[in-house]
């Protein structure tokens, strides 16, 4: 069933209870959705709407798109399509000639031998299972979130009745949305909770140097656009795909005539060491990667494991002293 009507203060609560639950990394079964706007002074600007039929979820701020997440059926991978600056530059590209499997922002790695990144050669998929569920929290700041779940199957298991039963892994996706008018902020947290499935022994993560969260920028910021990093490390001259130990990575250049800066933030706490894979030559990508080209974990049947990114877009110039501060909060 839909709702399509505001949250009232009692539903607020039991958005804000059912927020910190998903937090916490249980999988929660089929839930009811809603369609609504945040309360309050932030009533009128920040709001969302779900159509779980086609598969969208947007994020509206005063009226103007920030975030378009898509989950179709027919997809390889559900993925945030479009992210925009406060001043309305969408940072993102989709599916562009040269790799159809570069899906804006997007999270894949290979499980057991299985490629959920390159959508090809008989692929993975993270396929939606029950109801998504979406709402509003007050606290620490208001913010719009939505989850689901996902089961990681191997491509000729896509259709099954049950691919519970077939899921390497299960997965609560959970992604809050944010937006600070004073740091000309839009961000997204990212975060993931995963269980190996029952239908394998253990759950072996490994990938490319690249495979992890990955964010494909417009076409103009090839080879022009600027990647910096918390330690300060020096990238390479070619910049063909550096791999660089740090916490955040920022890249800027110029969108439609204004500076625009996208900061990629990972927790310490993240499964794997936090790296990041940098490129401008041929064309501008970052992926938050778990180091997995290097060191594969491994997990048993049952076992869990989470990762947790927040992706800021900034509609100007930020210092590394206040992305290291970002960080920090």
């Amino acid at each position: 069933m839909r709702s399509n009507t505001s949250t009232s203060v009692l539903s607020r609560r039991g958005t804000a209870l059912r927020f910190r639950l998903l937090l916490t990394g249980l999988f929660l079964g089929p839930t009811l959705f809603f369609s609504g706007i945040l309360p309050g002074a932030a009533a009128a600007d920040l709001q969302y709407s779900l159509d779980a039929d086609s598969g969208r979820f947007e994020v509206t701020y005063k009226g103007r798109r920030v975030m378009l997440y898509v989950f179709a059926t027919n997809q390889f991978k559900p993925y945030v399509k479009e992210l925009y600056s406060l001043s309305g530059e969408n940072v993102l590209l989709d599916a562009p000639p040269d790799h159809l499997h570069h899906h804006g922002l997007m999270y894949a790695i290979t499980v057991n031998g299985i490629n959920f990144w390159e959508e090809a050669r008989d692929p993975g998929v993270e396929k939606p299972f029950g109801t998504p569920a979406c709402g509003t929290t007050d606290a620490p700041v208001p913010s719009v979130w939505f989850a689901q779940t996902l089961h990681w199957v191997h491509n000729k298991d896509r259709w099954a009745t049950n691919t519970a039963k077939a899921a390497l892994l299960i997965e609560r996706r959970t992604l809050t949305l944010t937006v600070n008018e004073l740091d000309q902020e839009v961000a997204v947290r990212w975060q993931g909770s995963f269980r190996v499935g029952t239908s394998v022994e253990k759950a072996v993560l490994s990938g490319s140097a690249y495979h992890g969260l990955g964010l494909r920028f417009p076409r103009t910021w090839d080879r022009v656009a600027r990647h910096q990093n918390s330690g300060g490390i020096p990238y390479s001259v070619e910049q063909k795909g550096d791999v660089t130990p740090a916490l955040w990575t920022a890249t800027s250049n110029t969108l439609d005539g204004k500076e625009i800066m996208v900061a990629v933030f990972a927790r310490r706490q993240n499964a794997g060491t936090p790296k990041f894979f940098t490129m401008l030559d041929g064309f501008a990508y970052v992926s938050a990667t778990q180091d997995l080209q290097n060191i594969p974990l491994q997990y048993k049947t049952g076992e869990e494991f989470s990762i947790d990114y927040l992706v800021a877009v900034y509609s100007a110039h930020k210092t590394r002293e206040f992305l290291n501060s970002r960080a920090e909060r």
